[in-house]
């Protein structure tokens, strides 16, 4: 199986912070409705107008950072041949993928109201409705972008255990790839500060995780 590698960080710059922003933007504006629900994530369903706003928040982080894995870290996809975006979204990064990499079977796995209706133009991307605490479609990789974050120490355990079974189910043994806040970080520039505290907030109002 392959070590665990940590790959360094992005700096955190004013795009970071405008995203945080956009984010926030949803806490504000829905508090009272999203605080008796507690999971965003799920509650979005029941709201489109949100489920885009948020799906478009999604996106705009995944056109950045994933351009930049591509470019920088061609090798974390050598040797794969499948790979599953585990809350996906609308496909963003999975697409970038899956055009970067044409040999590659991507699945964009996300909550069946994200991906209902969703069909891509690419035949090595597909979409997946599930609910990853259940189960992760099958992959020699899982990639995790900005998942980790949203969960206690114990939710992420079993996200984790999870993917374990995913890239083991045909007996191989894969990989999980972890594109993540890291929270020891020692900058501190104002950008950096003020997108980790609108992550704090989001965190703290929405969901269970902690930056």
């Amino acid at each position: 199986m392959t070590k665990n590698k940590v790959i360094q960080p992005l700096k955190r710059d004013t795009f970071l912070a405008s995203h945080a922003r956009y984010y926030f933007a949803i806490t504000v504006a829905t508090t009272e409705k999203l605080v008796s629900k507690r999971r965003s994530n799920a509650y979005d369903g029941d709201e489109p107008k949100l489920n885009n706003f948020f799906n478009e928040a999604l996106a705009s982080d995944a056109r950045l950072a994933t351009s930049v894995m591509i470019q920088k870290y061609k090798n974390v996809f050598e040797g794969l041949n499948s790979l599953v975006d585990v809350g996906g979204g609308t496909g963003t990064a999975a697409k970038a993928i899956a055009k970067a990499f044409p040999k590659l079977e991507c699945t964009c796995f996300d909550l069946p109201h994200v991906v209902n209706g969703l069909e891509s133009d690419l035949v090595n991307l597909k979409y997946v409705g599930g609910d990853m605490f259940e189960a992760i479609s099958p992959a020699d990789a899982v990639v995790l972008k900005w998942i980790l974050h949203d969960w206690n120490n114990e939710e992420c355990v079993k996200i984790l255990k999870k993917c374990k079974e995913a890239i083991t189910s045909d007996g191989k043994k894969g990989k999980v790839i972890i594109k993540d806040m890291i929270k020891d970080n020692k900058k501190k520039d104002d950008k950096s500060i003020e997108t980790q505290l609108f992550f704090d907030m989001f965190m703290m109002v929405l969901l269970t995780g902690t930056e």
